[in-house]
């Protein structure tokens, strides 16, 4: 959505230090594609008062922007478009698919700071390449390939990636059940799970099972052209026991 040509709105409510104006709320939602924009050009000045109201900055936070793909997300769900984080978002990413980066106008610098864009870390974007980034790059796949995906192996290698998360959270205090819920609460909000027939939810599949009356809802044994290893197999078969708590049917 193309940025307004009028003067840009009061940050905060006139006559208030702590309230963001309805002004700044309005053009958030009017021009998703600006606002970031906006909060560059404003912040020099805003910035000593949104510094001592941290529930301001966790207000902007919570306002969507438009991303490059098209899609609109709260800020604090986004990550920055560091040079890093492109590298390793663009290994699952095939030529001419976005990503759900940010989309900001202008670029950063070219030299991996953050330039004009230093206030995003206090606005929640991310810039670790953690867990959520990997689910979250995993919705980049299935964003790019709603119907019928290329190169599932892809998809493989991000399950194999989880899983070793996963198995590296262990550590006697049930550390990697914190990772597998939050594994899962994202593969069934989101149908994460890639199966012959498309993606799924795992609470409406099963891992192993029966031809006939479930075989549409079994993930295993893996497409023969997701190209598994033995090995591979059997990691994944442990991740969508352990982590996705898909059930095997027998009858």
């Amino acid at each position: 959505m193309a940025a307004s040509t009028s003067p840009d709105p009061p940050l905060f409510e006139p006559g208030t230090r702590s309230k963001i104006s309805r002004y700044a709320m309005r053009y958030a939602k009017q021009h998703p594609g600006d606002f970031l924009s906006y909060l560059r050009r404003v912040w020099p000045e805003q910035r000593g008062r949104l510094v001592e109201n941290p529930g301001c900055l966790s207000f902007l936070g919570g306002l969507k922007v438009l991303l490059e793909n098209g899609e609109t997300r709260k800020i604090d769900r986004t990550w920055i478009p560091l040079p890093e984080l492109r590298r390793l978002r663009g290994r699952y990413l095939l030529p001419g698919e976005k990503a759900s980066f940010p989309r900001l106008d202008p670029p950063l610098p070219e030299d991996g700071t953050l330039g004009e864009w230093e206030f995003l870390p206090q606005l929640g974007c991310q810039t670790a390449s953690d867990l959520r980034f990997w689910v979250n790059t995993l919705l980049d796949v299935k964003f790019n390939a709603k119907y019928r995906i290329t190169s599932p192996q892809r998809v493989k290698d991000l399950y194999l990636l989880l899983c070793e998360v996963y198995l590296e959270a262990m550590d006697g205090n049930e550390g990697e059940r914190k990772v597998a819920n939050c594994i899962r609460y994202n593969f069934t909000r989101g149908s994460l799970l890639l199966q012959s027939q498309g993606w799924s939810n795992p609470d409406l599949s099963f891992r192993y099972g029966p031809q006939g009356m479930y075989s549409k809802k079994c993930s295993m044994p893996l497409p023969a052209e997701w190209n598994a290893t033995p090995s591979e197999s059997d990691l994944i078969a442990k991740f969508y026991k352990e982590v996705l708590l898909l059930e095997d049917v027998t009858r």
